[in-house]
């Protein structure tokens, strides 16, 4: 809707950059706070695993959140709205 009303493109482009950092930045928190990170808790029962390893798999996650996110302001930024396009389509 924002992208409509101020006929503008950058809102849309930079959403999922937006909330790539926001998950990343949720993990990130549950690494410092509580017993538990968010990934412990939603595959915890599923994978049996120790709690170092689902610990390291969210750190992984948190890694690839960022530079996913990173790359796509990158690309949005600099490049044209059809590379972007085609990146978005293809590349993610």
């Amino acid at each position: 809707t924002i992208t409509l009303v101020f006929d503008n493109d950058s809102f849309i482009k930079l959403k999922t950059t937006i909330i790539n950092l926001t998950i990343a930045g949720a993990l990130g928190i549950s690494h410092v706070w509580g017993n538990k990170t968010i990934m412990e808790r939603m595959i915890g029962n599923h994978i049996k695993a120790p709690q170092i390893m689902l610990r390291k798999l969210s750190f992984a996650t948190i890694l690839y959140l960022l530079f996913v996110a990173g790359l796509n302001y990158y690309i949005a930024e600099f490049f044209e709205t059809s590379l972007w396009v085609k990146f978005k389509f293809f590349g993610m």
